[in-house]
């Protein structure tokens, strides 16, 4: 994530006076809903930053939020904040973003001319916010560009109806740990992803994983995908199957020395996305 202030200041502190910023984008797609194609842009930013860069249309504001919330007569959204069980989190999910007419995307860059609007994500980043989580670490962002107002009631209510979107961040204290866990070679596997990211407890604390099965096996095994390197590839993924990675098929090894054990481990994944039918 490259992040320019397009003034001499930080723009830390400017919920009132937003200064225009650039943001280099990670990749740009097309993505289909309603019969209707958006562009998207995925970003990644500083937890600690996004917030002056977004705010939350409500249709009245009932409690005080780090996050902006603005009134909007034609909204019937409220902003409920959650009750965490735990103070830390590793869990770091994607959030949604409407650029309307103020973010604009020009030459693999988002150039910010004021606020975004959130459309889907508001709990999570507000409970990241209030807790002990380190917020110097980036978030995904992912920006739909020149949407009306009714398209953006369309995709939230999208949002709203899908499970995969219903609280994404899932608080679980034990998800199926007697699985063994997958660990990716230095030579491509096929696997077929058999759920949506959930919170698995370790002992640095909940990091996101999936179930995972191989062709021939009759067993789930658990994939951790905490690394970057494996959260942009499917979470692009996930936007692309209309926000579930349930059934996707995908070829997964490390690009690294496997003779090398210490670099192996902060080796990057390479994922690529595969027809269904080549899980067999």
């Amino acid at each position: 994530m490259d992040l320019k202030d397009d003034s001499e200041n930080s723009i830390a502190g400017k919920l009132e006076n937003f200064k225009p910023v650039t943001i280099s984008a990670c990749s740009s797609f097309m993505f289909k809903l309603g019969g209707k194609e958006f562009h998207v842009a995925l970003l990644e930013v500083i937890a600690e930053e996004i917030r002056y860069l977004i705010e939350v249309p409500v249709s009245k504001i009932f409690d005080d939020t780090k996050l902006k919330q603005i009134t909007d007569d034609n909204c019937d959204r409220q902003f409920l904040t959650l009750d965490p069980p735990f103070d830390h989190l590793t869990l770091l999910k994607p959030i949604f973003v409407s650029g309307r007419k103020k973010w604009i995307f020009e030459n693999e860059e988002v150039k910010l001319l004021g606020n975004g609007v959130l459309l889907d994500g508001a709990r999570r980043l507000e409970l990241l916010l209030n807790s002990n989580t380190d917020l110097s670490q980036k978030i995904p962002v992912f920006v739909i560009f020149n949407l009306t107002i009714a398209e953006e009631k369309e995709i939230r209510k999208h949002f709203e109806e899908s499970n995969t979107f219903t609280e994404r961040l899932e608080f679980v204290e034990r998800f199926d740990t007697t699985t063994t866990r997958f660990q990716a070679t230095n030579k491509p596997v096929v696997i077929k992803i058999m759920s949506d990211p959930f919170g698995m407890p370790t002992a640095r604390g909940y990091v996101a994983a999936v179930m995972i099965r191989r062709p021939g096996k009759n067993n789930n095994e658990h994939l951790i995908v905490s690394a970057m390197s494996l959260t942009k590839p499917l979470e692009e993924l996930r936007m692309r199957r209309n926000g579930t990675l349930k059934g996707a098929v995908v070829a997964v090894h490390k690009d690294g020395d496997i003779n090398d054990k210490e670099s192996f481990k902060r080796a990057k994944f390479v994922v690529q996305g595969l027809e269904e039918t080549a899980f067999k």
